[in-house]
């Protein structure tokens, strides 16, 4: 289930908005294979090299960190290595781009992966909420974090995330992905307004409640 999601999203963010550095696995069709990985961080370095100051060649490079974390996850040490790259480029990104919501949502998302609630993890949280309230990416992203951390955000954070889920049971683009993260999560009784208020909400609950108690 987990892995679904995740590779949902990560589908989600790895369009990359590059004209000299796209490859062919740019609309995340499929997943890159090692050799093209590999050409791809050739590229994005060397082209880092020639311009320090752009966001989109750091955004690249944590995307193409995020599919290689992925592939490591047996090998903690460097997997974690990998997830550094990642938070090391986003950062680098956001520091240039600060409104740029798909980074925003991809660190709170790589620091989620890696168990890191922490004080920089929250603050990505706000920030893709504050930049991209209305964006498929971000829906997308906080449907599939919210309800596993919400009891650890805090209030005020909390309220955010749940009212940014509610906004998002509006999305066509991303709705049913996040019934079922409700659903999954037990969490139904927090959006009844919402799921019993439309039908089409109301049958895709119906059906992943089924689902959830096939499973128990």
């Amino acid at each position: 289930m987990a892995v679904q999601a995740w590779n949902r999203v990560q589908g989600q963010l790895t369009y990359l908005r590059l004209l000299d550095l796209k490859s062919d696995w740019h609309e995340a069709t499929r997943v890159p294979r090692d050799e093209e990985l590999n050409r791809g961080f050739k590229l994005g370095y060397k082209a880092l090299e020639r311009d320090p100051a752009s966001a989109d060649y750091r955004f690249m490079l944590a995307t193409m960190h995020a599919w290689r974390e992925k592939g490591l996850r047996l090998w903690p040490d460097q997997a974690a290595a990998e997830t550094d790259k990642i938070v090391e480029n986003l950062k680098a990104a956001l520091a240039r781009r600060p409104t740029w919501f798909e980074a925003w949502v991809l660190l709170a998302l790589i620091k989620f992966q890696a168990g890191e609630i922490d004080q920089q993890f929250k603050a990505a949280v706000e920030k893709a909420i504050e930049t991209g309230p209305y964006e498929t990416s971000v829906h997308h992203g906080l449907a599939f974090i919210g309800p596993r951390v919400v009891d650890r955000l805090g209030p005020e954070l909390e309220g955010q995330v749940l009212d940014l889920m509610r906004t998002a049971l509006d999305n066509p683009g991303v709705d049913r992905f996040v019934v079922e993260q409700i659903v999954m999560s037990g969490m139904e009784e927090l959006f009844l307004d919402k799921l019993t208020s439309d039908e089409g909400l109301a049958k895709l609950m119906e059906r992943f409640q089924k689902k959830r108690n096939e499973a128990l």
